[in-house]
């Protein structure tokens, strides 16, 4: 999958650590126009991986990407026990020694919010930028598409969408099966949904601008782009 992801966007990498139940780490990456591609996920049992196993599962898939953001549920932020450290410090110091040993390209883990944030319509901020983008891409149809007519206005514009690898089954699945429950997100199916409105809570998860190409860079970009839509669905 790291072939066909444009080493140019934006990329960034989410994780629902708990101590004892599956963790989830999504990867997915921002397109210039604006539309989200999850395309990979790693399940991981706590119980089975030490953070140094879990941190070089992470770099290796990866690649030679540079991640923008990483985030993690603060869960991780609270010292462990039998080492007096906390998971996000370790991870750190991991991620710091593999780059300078020539292994993945490094980055910062830091918390993500996971306070409930209502919104004016009742959704929660990043649950409500979940919802906008899949709305947004039943609209594109696929991947690439997402330069609608605005029916308000009569102005095309750029429709963030959100699109999933089909390899990505457990978050596929996650999303089809999340509800709200009793007015908060239901905590069955929730794990990959938390990561993923984790990282959508934050003010920089946001492409990059994209540089300004020369006629064989855009033949190559959109040949690319084609490739790609096989992969992703709503």
């Amino acid at each position: 999958m790291l072939e066909i992801i444009p080493e140019r966007w934006a990329h960034f990498r989410s994780y629902d650590f708990h101590p004892s139940n599956q963790n989830p780490i999504i990867f997915l990456s921002l397109s210039p126009q604006n539309e989200c591609f999850i395309w990979h996920e790693i399940n991981v049992d706590p119980k089975k991986n030490t953070t140094e196993m879990i941190a070089e599962k992470i770099i290796e898939a990866s690649g030679e990407l540079r991640f923008k953001l990483n985030r993690i549920d603060p869960i991780a932020g609270v010292n462990q026990p039998n080492t007096s450290t906390t998971v996000i410090q370790d991870l750190n110091k991991l991620f710091k020694m593999y780059r300078r040993q020539g292994f993945g390209t490094g980055g910062l883990w830091l918390p993500y919010d996971t306070k409930y944030h209502a919104t004016r319509r009742g959704f929660i901020a990043g649950r409500d930028n979940i919802k906008k983008r899949l709305i947004n891409a039943t609209k594109a149809k696929k991947p690439f598409s997402n330069l609608i007519v605005n029916e308000r206005t009569g102005f095309k514009e750029l429709l963030p969408t959100l699109w999933i690898s089909e390899r990505c089954r457990v978050t596929v699945n996650s999303l089809y099966k999340w509800r709200m429950e009793d007015g908060k997100p239901s905590q069955k199916w929730s794990h990959h949904c938390t990561a993923l409105e984790g990282i959508m809570k934050e003010k920089n998860f946001k492409p990059r601008n994209d540089a300004e190409e020369d006629e064989m860079d855009k033949r190559r970009r959109e040949y690319k782009n084609k490739t790609t839509t096989n992969y992703f669905k709503i």
